[in-house]
């Protein structure tokens, strides 16, 4: 059903693929888990991605959106993507 393949340019600055690059996985994810830090997203990304990647990422599960409406929400987003 959503087999379509999107590619979705992401310019990533090499400081923020970088910024947790001295750090274990474990440490990675205690400061994601438990310190609720985020790296930025790039300024130029799609406001509607955006806006779901950091709904995702709210620390109570309660606030996240559900898969359906991840999925409703990317699917809306395809649709007004050029060709």
């Amino acid at each position: 059903m959503y087999r379509k393949k999107i590619r979705i340019p992401l310019n990533i600055s090499s400081s923020s693929a970088t910024a947790w690059s001295n750090m274990n996985p474990l440490q990675v994810v205690g400061v994601v888990g438990f310190m609720d830090r985020r790296l930025d997203l790039p300024e130029d990304l799609d406001p509607s991605l955006s806006s779901i990647i950091q709904d995702c990422w709210q620390s109570d599960p309660a606030l996240r959106p559900s898969f359906e409406s991840i999925m409703t929400r990317l699917s809306s987003l395809m649709q007004n993507l050029p060709t």
